[in-house]
């Protein structure tokens, strides 16, 4: 089922799973109630531009499984320094000794700790935003039914015309690379 976000107009895909339920917009990052079913489904009426084989340049994909090494690092580095500064108070018991008193593997020891979290926690937060990506509806009916040699310029136009924060996601790139390959292809 495809709906409109009320906000920015963006065209989604949801399953039947999200029926009734509120999704985020991937595009604007609103919240939208999904209607119970799909006798009140919506299209997104956008103009359809049909060229041959035009030359698109593309855009500079972001890598989409692992985090920025100088921003990973820096935030472990802050935050180790942060935990230290805050058990110096506590000097003398046993855990805080644990950690200021016991030579530099400690140290290096909790900034690695630290540095595995902000890892993961930066690796969820990408995850979730291809999890937004997904609710977007790349095919619109209003294309055309099926992808073929008439149809396939105006899919890629509307991968083309996503708002450029939801189009660096493995999905979009993925679909947009395989429609350009169709189309040069034929």
């Amino acid at each position: 089922m495809y709906i409109a976000c009320p906000h920015c107009n963006t065209s989604l895909d949801v399953s039947p799973e999200h029926f009734g339920h509120q999704v985020q917009c991937p595009a604007c990052g609103n919240r939208l109630t999904v209607p119970s079913g799909p006798e009140t489904e919506q299209q997104a009426s956008e103009p359809s531009s049909k060229r041959s084989h035009p030359e698109r340049a593309g855009w500079e994909e972001q890598d989409h499984a692992n985090v920025s090494f100088p921003a990973s690092f820096g935030f472990a580095v802050v935050f180790t320094a942060s935990f230290l500064l805050l058990l110096l108070p506590f000097q003398g018991n046993r855990v805080t000794d644990l950690f200021l008193d016991r030579g530099w593997v400690n140290y290096v020891e909790t900034f690695l700790f630290f540095w595995g979290l902000v890892i993961l926690v930066m690796k969820w937060r990408k995850n979730r935003s291809q999890e937004r990506a997904i609710l977007l509806n790349l095919f619109p009916n209003h294309l055309g039914k099926e992808i073929h040699v008439g149809t396939v310029g105006a899919f890629i136009d509307h991968v083309y015309q996503l708002p450029p924060k939801l189009r660096d996601s493995l999905m979009v790139n993925r679909m947009r690379k395989a429609l350009e390959l169709f189309e040069s292809r034929v």
